[in-house]
């Protein structure tokens, strides 16, 4: 029997939801539930949701644990996470992801093929990632080279999802999937990436909810302390070296950003009213906002750091101690 659970997380993206579930009613398979797991939204989300055959979910959390708790209602054997930015390429998606399951008996997740629509750049290879300096995501332009695949890429066995533990609560805003490839690897299994099935991924901009402290560049350095947790004098000197090039890297992007002519702030959308209206103010608050943007993000985090690594440490103790996952 091929059965799936999809489970979709959706913010605030009602028209693409609506135009996403009746593809994924059309999808071929033995059996085909679809889990929406609304993550409090303010649009018509719930009214197109209800309108389909759907398990509708209303959970006003993070990220990890919207995932989870969709996750828990699945009750198929293989379970896929499709984005609300995403359309499947084909009808048979599903039954040539269970054949890669039927090929592959170490397989935890499958990852399937993304075609990336309206990104530039390196974006353009999104949905595949490596690690970089201090748990730094690059994107990969082989997806058989990747660390990660993303969650819109991804199935998991439903027996591997539990005995693993599931998504961990504390990537609530996002890179919630690094943790998931991750704990799938160090259980024994392996990622197995098939380029048969495939979904197109559009571009339409982030949701995530703009948080100094809890963002996913902390997201990147609890990754690290879970997985790669400095064990000697060098490694630690080795995550100060990387992490100071890292920060200064930040500092000179907030540095450009409030150089441009027309610079609006990434997060203070009633500035930016006041700056379009009074360009004059620019050339008065530009430095004010580049110090003030250096100290809220790139400062105030890595300020956390020694939260951050106890965080993390403690989390991987109670994995090994439930889960029996085996970190380095």
């Amino acid at each position: 029997m091929r059965r799936f659970s999809l489970v979709i997380t959706t913010l605030n993206r009602a028209e693409a939801l609506g135009q996403l579930l009746p593809l994924l009613a059309g999808l071929e398979a033995d059996a085909v539930e679809i889990i929406v797991v609304d993550n409090a939204s303010q649009d018509d989300t719930a009214r197109v949701a209800r309108q389909f055959p759907v398990k509708y979910i209303y959970f006003a959390g993070g990220l990890a644990q919207a995932r989870h708790i969709g996750s828990l209602a699945a009750s198929h054997e293989w379970i896929s996470y499709v984005d609300d930015d995403c359309k499947p390429g084909n009808p048979q998606i599903l039954q040539q992801i269970a054949a890669t399951f039927e090929q592959n008996p170490q397989a935890g997740i499958v990852g399937c093929r993304i075609e990336n629509v309206g990104f530039s750049g390196m974006q353009q290879f999104k949905g595949y990632t490596k690690f970089g300096p201090n748990a730094l995501l690059e994107f990969e332009p082989d997806p058989k080279a990747a660390d990660v695949f993303a969650s819109m890429t991804i199935t998991i066995r439903k027996d591997v999802y539990e005995k693993i533990g599931g998504f961990d609560p504390a990537f609530s805003r996002g890179c919630e999937e690094v943790d998931l490839c991750m704990k799938v690897k160090a259980a024994g299994y392996k990622l197995i990436y098939t380029p048969d099935p495939f979904y197109y991924h559009y571009q339409m901009g982030s949701h995530f909810r703009f948080n100094p402290v809890n963002n996913r560049d902390t997201m990147r350095l609890y990754s690290f302390f879970k997985f790669f947790a400095p064990a000697a004098i060098t490694s630690w000197l080795r995550f100060v070296k990387n992490e100071w090039r890292l920060f200064l890297a930040d500092a000179a992007q907030i540095r450009r950003q409030y150089s441009e002519p027309d610079f609006h702030s990434t997060h203070l959308p009633a500035l930016n009213r006041t700056l379009d209206r009074h360009p004059w103010m620019r050339s008065i608050l530009r430095w004010p906002l580049i110090l003030g943007a250096i100290l809220i993000s790139p400062v105030l985090r890595r300020v956390m750091i020694p939260f951050i690594y106890w965080k993390a440490q403690r989390r991987k103790t109670f994995e090994r101690t439930h889960f029996g996952l085996n970190y380095a």
